[in-house]
């Protein structure tokens, strides 16, 4: 079961709403987290993204936060990610044939 947690805007950060992945973040589930990010990019802030409690993440929603940074891009606004260095992260990046550094995690996910 996946839980979505929104929060309006991090406590003394500029980089607008957080919201938080809980559960698993697959494609059995990913309907919620597209809809939430649809609405989140059509708002005029930043938005960060946080994996940290994501207890397993598949390549539907890799994809979907792969769009999601291209959709903000066009939009000319920031997408940020937490968490990515949490085991359900990495491993859907060493699932799709990455072999990552912590260093080179760092820099993937920031560019």
């Amino acid at each position: 079961m996946t839980q979505l947690i929104l929060s309006p805007q991090e406590q003394g950060s500029p980089n607008g709403p957080l919201l938080q992945i809980e559960g698993e973040a697959t494609l059995e589930n990913i309907s919620d987290l597209k809809q939430a990010l649809l609405e989140l990019l059509a708002q005029n802030a930043p938005l960060t993204i946080d994996f940290a409690k994501a207890t397993r993440i598949d390549l539907a929603c890799l994809q979907l936060v792969c769009s999601a940074r291209r959709s903000a891009e066009n939009a000319q606004k920031k997408l940020y990610l937490r968490g990515t260095s949490q085991d359900a992260f990495r491993s859907v990046l060493e699932d799709t044939g990455f072999q990552l550094s912590g260093e080179e995690l760092s820099h993937l996910v920031s560019a």
